[in-house]
């Protein structure tokens, strides 16, 4: 088998503590739906590498536009974006704890907030 797409697998799993720490530092609570989970999932198991979070809109523009993550970076066909229609009490910085099912599943610092061209 070859290297993983961007040569690193990305694995964003965390400990029983670590994940314990980290949802307790939420300020907001969020219940995934499939897609968003989905997503997730792809994201914490190394699925998405070379991607360690959802695309900010630099990397989102750039794979519409060329598929690419950034000017000659690596091939990737499909923008992966935390799509929200309400961000209501959200800010950038804001740490929010994903649920899926009852479950805490991540914890997602909110590094940028924008509407994409769709």
């Amino acid at each position: 088998a070859g290297a993983p797409h961007g040569g690193k697998l990305v694995d964003l799993l965390s400990d029983p503590a670590a994940a314990k720490a980290l949802a307790a530092s939420a300020v907001k609570t969020l219940e995934l739906n499939e897609r968003q989970a989905c997503d997730v999932f792809c994201l914490l198991s190394g699925a998405f590498s070379p991607l360690t979070g959802f695309m900010e809109q630099a990397a989102y523009d750039s794979v519409v536009k060329d598929m690419r993550l950034g000017e000659g970076k690596e091939l990737f066909g499909m923008p992966v974006v935390f799509d929200l229609h309400k961000v209501d009490g959200i800010k950038s910085g804001d740490k929010l704890l994903l649920r899926w099912a009852g479950e805490d599943v991540a914890v997602l610092e909110a590094s940028s907030i924008w509407k994409p061209n769709k």
